[in-house]
This record gives structure tokens, C-alpha cells and sequence, in this order.
């Protein structure tokens, strides 16, 4: 099955989280700083302030428009923060990390 088969590249994905659904999102920190960056409307100042650790999965809830609304890791702040501390001492491009949108309603 390719990603365009699930409908969650491109414009399938924001297809997707308009309806109401939520999508998965398995990347490279790199390429989820720069979702990040998009969707919070970040500066390049601050997005190399952000340390995505590696395997966590991030969670990022959308309102109807899109926008941001919060985003949490699914662990503990003890576990991210061990994680986060790594992120810098660790370069392994295998290494990938989790991400779901969900938009307002939780689909």
C-alpha cells in the first residue's frame, strides 16, 4: 500500500484531518521539525530551538481551520526529558518518531 493509497500525503492528508479524522505521521525528527515549524508558523530562530526526541510519539490536536491547538508526547515528562537530552548526543537517521494529528472532535 503506498501513501497515496491511504490518502495521507499532501492534500489527502489535510482532506483527512478537515473531515474530522485523525492521521498518523512516521518521520524523521527533521522532517517533523519542519511540520512544526509549518503548522505553528515558526520562525528558523525557533525552530532550531525545539529538540524532537526520537521514537516518542507527539500528538498534535488541530482546530477546524488547521491551526494548533496543543501537542503533548505520549509519556511521561521524565521520559521526554531524557529523551530530549539525547537528541543531541544521538544521530541515528533509522531512528524515527510518531506523530498524530487529531483535529477538535478527537477523530
Amino acid at each position: 500500500m503506498s501513501n497515496s493509497d491511504t490518502g495521507v500525503n499532501g492534500e489527502g492528508g489535510v482532506k483527512r484531518c478537515k473531515a474530522g479524522k485523525r492521521i498518523l505521521i512516521v518521520a524523521h525528527g527533521n522532517s517533523l521539525r519542519g511540520l512544526m515549524k509549518y503548522l505553528k508558523q515558526w520562525s528558523d530562530e525557533e525552530i532550531i530551538k525545539v529538540e524532537i526526541p526520537q521514537a516518542l510519539p507527539l500528538v498534535i490536536e488541530l482546530d477546524a481551520d488547521l491551526r494548533p491547538l496543543r501537542d503533548y508526547y505520549l509519556a511521561s515528562e521524565e521520559e521526554v526529558k531524557v529523551a530530549k537530552a539525547k537528541v543531541g548526543v544521538q544521530d541515528n537517521p533509522k531512528q524515527v518518531t510518531t506523530t498524530t494529528i487529531a483535529t477538535e472532535n478527537g477523530n
